[in-house]
C-alpha cells in the first residue's frame, strides 16, 4: 500500500482475500435494488454499475424537465386566453346581431369595427383555426402594432421551447451508457468495454486505487500499437450507511461472487429494468472473446502495466 495520503494502491486479491471468510449474507430482490450497485445477477455473471451517475445526463434531463413545464405553462396560458377570448367574441356577436340584425354585416349603417366579427358571425364557438386568424392575422380585429406583438411573443416563446426541448432529446439520444464492469463465473475474470475496446484482468492481475477516496478497480487492455493500457473502472459503492463499510462490502461482494458464486452473496437472480432504455448503449464488441485472450496473453508476459498515478 502506498503511504500517499491521497493515493493508495492495492492488488485486490491482498485485499479481498480476508473477505472470503466473512459472512455478507445474502442479498434479496429488495436489497439489490435498495443498494443499488448490481445491474445483474445470476449463476454465470455479475455486472457491477459504473460508480457515478452520468452527470450530463442529469443536468440535461433536469433542464429537459425545466424546459417541457414551461411549455406546458406557456400552452396552458395560451389556451386559457383563447377561451376567454372565445367568450368575449361569442358575446360581442351577440350584441352586434341584437342591434344590426343576424345579416349585420350587410347594413350599411354597422360601423367598419363591427363588421370585422362577420368572419364569425354563425359560429357557436371559436375553432383554434378562427382564433389564430383573429389574434396573429391582419385582418382588422386588432392593429397592426398589436397583431405583430402578438404573433412575435407567442411565436417566440413557442419557438424558443420546441427548439430547446428537440436540441436536450437530441443530446440526450448521444450520451451513451457507460458499460458495467462483468464478474464472470466461468471464465473467473473481470472485465468491462468502452468503445469497442475490451478491458480485463483476472482476480491476481487486478489492482485497486483508491484516489481522492474515489475507488477504482484497475482492468487492461490493448491501444491501437497492442501495447498494454489501464482503464480504471469506478464501481457504484452501495448505498449503505458509512462510505468506508460500503467499500469493504463492495470489495467482500465482488471477491465472494467471483471465487464462491452466487450462493454466497446472493439468494436471487436479479436484473434491473433500464430507466431510459432509449439511451444509446456502448455495444459489446462482437470479438470481445478474441480480445481477451489477446490481452491475457501480454498480461502474462508483461505483467500488469504502471499508471500515472502509481506511487514512485
Amino acid at each position: 500500500m502506498a503511504k500517499d495520503k491521497k493515493i493508495k494502491l492495492a492488488q485486490m486479491s491482498t485485499t479481498c482475500d480476508p473477505f472470503l471468510d466473512e459472512n455478507i449474507g445474502k442479498l434479496d430482490k429488495e436489497q439489490i435494488k435498495t443498494k443499488g450497485f448490481i445491474d445483474l445477477i445470476d449463476d454465470k455473471k455479475c455486472e457491477i454499475r459504473y460508480g457515478r451517475s452520468n452527470f450530463d445526463e442529469k443536468v440535461l434531463l433536469s433542464s429537459l424537465v425545466g424546459f417541457l413545464l414551461g411549455f406546458c405553462f406557456f400552452i396552458n396560458d395560451v389556451i386559457n386566453t383563447w377561451k376567454a377570448n372565445e367568450e368575449f367574441y361569442l358575446i360581442t356577436v351577440g350584441i352586434i346581431k341584437d342591434k344590426y340584425g343576424e345579416n349585420f354585416h350587410l347594413n350599411p349603417n354597422v360601423p367598419d369595427d363591427d363588421k370585422i366579427y362577420e368572419y364569425i358571425a354563425d359560429s357557436k364557438k371559436i375553432s383554434w383555426s378562427q382564433y389564430f386568424h383573429i389574434r396573429y392575422m391582419d385582418n382588422g380585429f386588432y392593429e397592426k402594432s398589436r397583431v405583430r406583438e402578438n404573433l412575435f411573443l407567442d411565436g417566440g416563446f413557442f419557438l424558443f421551447f420546441t427548439t430547446m426541448i428537440i436540441i436536450h432529446l437530441w443530446l440526450l439520444s448521444l450520451i451513451r451508457k457507460i458499460p458495467p464492469l462483468v464478474i464472470d463465473r466461468e471464465k473467473q475474470l473481470f472485465y468491462t468495454w468502452r468503445k469497442g475496446r475490451i478491458y480485463v484482468a483476472r482476480y491476481s492481475q487486478a489492482e485497486l486505487v483508491n484516489l481522492y477516496d474515489v475507488l477504482y478497480l484497475r482492468v487492461y487492455g490493448l491501444d491501437k500499437n497492442n501495447k498494454l493500457m489501464i482503464y480504471a473502472f469506478e464501481p457504484r459503492i452501495p448505498n449503505l450507511i458509512d462510505d468506508i463499510i460500503s467499500k469493504k462490502y463492495l470489495l467482500a461482494f465482488m471477491s465472494k461472487y467471483l471465487l464462491q458464486g452466487k450462493e454466497a452473496v446472493s439468494s436471487v437472480d436479479f436484473k434491473r429494468q433500464e430507466r431510459l432504455p432509449w439511451l444509446r448503449k456502448q455495444i459489446k464488441p462482437t470479438d470481445w472473446e478474441t480480445q481477451i485472450t489477446a490481452i491475457l496473453a501480454e498480461l502474462d508476459r508483461l505483467g500488469p502495466p504502471k499508471g500515472a498515478t502509481d506511487p514512485k
